[in-house]
């Protein structure tokens, strides 16, 4: 499974910089998205690291099915089109940034 973790946010809000517990932060700002939603994505996510990108496939279509407002799986979808849905040779978990 993925694992996410969590720490202290530091805010800066109108020059005033104060920490919040994370606990807190999203106690007042809760997902958007469903429990489901989120465990599909995070098996999406593993599946990418691990270079089955079928699955991951699979699992991102999955989540748009569930939330169409989901970025992140539409942006991992369209890098793995690119490479055809296939991870390129010598994949290690993670692609280089080119751009912001």
């Amino acid at each position: 499974t993925y694992d996410v973790n969590v720490r202290q946010v530091d805010l800066t809000l109108a020059n005033i910089r104060q920490e919040i517990p994370a606990e807190k932060f999203f106690q007042e700002n809760p997902p958007r998205t469903s429990e489901a939603h989120r465990k599909q994505f995070a098996i999406g996510v593993q599946a990418y690291l691990d270079g089955n990108w079928a699955m991951a496939r699979d699992q991102f279509e999955t989540c748009l099915k569930l939330a169409d407002f989901d970025n992140p799986s539409k942006t991992l979808l369209a890098v793995m089109e690119e490479q055809s849905f296939s991870p390129p040779p010598g994949w290690n978990g993670f692609r280089e940034l080119t751009e912001k």
